[in-house]
């Protein structure tokens, strides 16, 4: 308003409106032209689309660089939302465009649009680009030098269909007899966080995996002195023979290389106490121990396996008596081939005595010598006691369970790379890698928010549940986030994320 002090005229601000919402401003005009104000009836509502799993995963993946590596373009955009839709909904690309019509995606990606091809496509542009990809969060990782160890192991995913490029049939991992597979190789760095994924014919044996991916190491990231962790079996005379001077291993040895150690005197069953301990033989150290805990579990298993056996004979022999025309030797085959499926063949045998009746026999004293191993284990190494103790080489080696669990997660808990819809070998690897990068989202949301004490399924269930909604007053519509639970603010507090406040139109 205008007034006069002294005779002198000047402005003075009664209220200063530019920070007001356009629906509040709009009341205020309504109601100096003589107007009546509105209701809460006047105020429509509709409930808007998924916000807070997008947000969040999104920020996540800004923060390890992976957008960033990705780049602005379409393909980049599409592969961020296989990412990221593989961690908060599985299945086909079909499904992920269904998915997203109950998604913020536009705010989020900048895609108003996309369809099953484009994002088949996206599959592509991630394998012909993963070199660089995973060159780039190297990198980003590990600016100034690389990791002096690094841990490596594979498994394998089976297929429902016949016609994948990839696919054979080989060791399945998973127990599906009859199924096609692929194997997956995945390397991880000291700290369990994924740096390579590498996708094999299902019919690739773990020992020739590796050379190529220790080649992998220096040639695409750099690595030129580094320790090369991987499971039993995995390292024999030809890899170990690949890592030259400047590499060195941590292996475990098989059982069976465990029994001829002892038989030719070199081990003795003292070594495998429950402390580590170790013996260097022609400059190669094994590191011993036997875990009781893993014994006593053994022992349950075997128990246990005996019980199911006991159960199908009798059940066999019941069915001998009640069709006396029955074949004796059917039903041996038949309890035989439970024998041989519980890895029972090495101390028990089925016999069957005049009266038709089947009966197990448990050779004791084979039972005694396959007990005598339960727990024990064995690791292999060429590292100087100097460069690396004891105690150190058995952490390192059971540091593969970081691997196990990317495994677990990528396989059959919140990401379930199965069933893997597609069939050209650029779209498996494409979905393979997008499952590795959505894992290290999901290894970072969990790192950060497992203290609050929720499950990573139900976390992220929490932050899929935070939605929009679209508020209009007359010709004014505005779409915000409402106010969210407490639970949902500490997953956010924790993971310090902020939502927006206001979604565009």
């Amino acid at each position: 308003e205008s007034v006069r002090e002294n005779g002198v005229s000047k402005h003075k601000t009664i209220l200063n409106l530019s920070k007001w919402k356009a629906a509040d401003v709009d009341a205020l005009d309504q109601s100096i032209k003589g107007k009546k104000g509105f209701s809460l009836d006047d105020v429509k509502t509709k409930e808007g689309a998924s916000i807070g799993g997008l947000w969040v995963m999104k920020e996540i993946a800004n923060r390890l660089n992976i957008t960033k590596i990705l780049g602005k373009s379409k393909q980049a955009k599409h592969a961020m939302l296989l990412i990221i839709g593989r961690i908060l909904t599985q299945g086909s690309r079909l499904h992920l465009c269904e998915w997203g019509k109950l998604q913020e995606i536009e705010f989020a990606f900048g895609i108003d649009k996309y369809n099953e091809d484009q994002l088949y496509a996206g599959l592509d542009w991630l394998s012909e680009n993963q070199e660089r990809i995973e060159k780039g969060l190297f990198k980003h990782r590990h600016p100034e030098k690389a990791p002096e160890l690094f841990l490596y192991d594979i498994t394998s995913s089976y297929l429902e269909g016949e016609n994948n490029e990839l696919s054979a049939y080989g060791y399945n991992r998973d127990s599906k007899k009859g199924k096609k597979q692929i194997v997956i190789g995945l390397i991880a760095d000291d700290e369990g966080v994924p740096v390579g994924v590498e996708v094999f014919e299902g019919n690739r044996t773990d020992s020739t995996t590796v050379i190529g991916e220790i080649e992998k190491l220096g040639n695409r990231f750099g690595a030129t002195q580094f320790t090369f962790v991987g499971d039993r079996g995995m390292l024999k005379k030809g890899q170990i023979d690949a890592l030259k001077d400047t590499h060195h291993y941590i292996t475990a040895i098989t059982k069976p290389q465990i029994r001829s150690l002892l038989k030719e005197g070199t081990f003795q069953m003292a070594l495998f106490d429950e402390n580590v301990t170790e013996i260097e033989i022609e400059g190669v150290r094994y590191v011993t121990r036997r875990n009781a805990d893993m014994a006593d579990e053994m022992k349950r298993t075997r128990l246990s396996k005996i019980d199911v056996l006991n159960q199908k004979i009798t059940d066999s022999n019941k069915y001998l008596i009640a069709h006396v025309k029955a074949k004796v030797e059917t039903q041996v085959k038949k309890i035989s081939k439970v024998v041989s499926k519980l890895k029972l063949n090495q101390y028990v045998s089925i016999t069957c005595n005049s009266e038709r009746s089947i009966e197990v026999k448990i050779n004791k004293e084979m039972q005694k010598e396959v007990e005598k191993l339960d727990g024990c284990y064995a690791l292999k190494t060429d590292l100087s006691a100097n460069n690396m103790n004891t105690e150190s080489v058995h952490a390192r080696y059971k540091d593969l369970t970081m691997i196990e669990r990317a495994f677990r997660t990528m396989k059959t808990t919140c990401l379930e790379i199965r069933p893997i819809y597609v069939r050209k070998e650029s779209r498996t690897r494409g979905h393979v890698f997008a499952t590795m990068l959505a894992y290290m989202i999901t290894q970072y949301f969990w790192e950060k928010i497992k203290s609050l004490g929720h499950t990573l399924s139900f976390s992220i269930e929490c932050m899929t549940d935070i939605k929009t909604v679209s508020l209009t007053l007359g010709k004014k519509t505005v779409k915000q986030i409402p106010a969210i639970s407490q639970l949902k603010s500490d997953i956010l507090d924790t993971l310090d994320i902020t939502l927006p406040k206001t979604i565009s139109l």
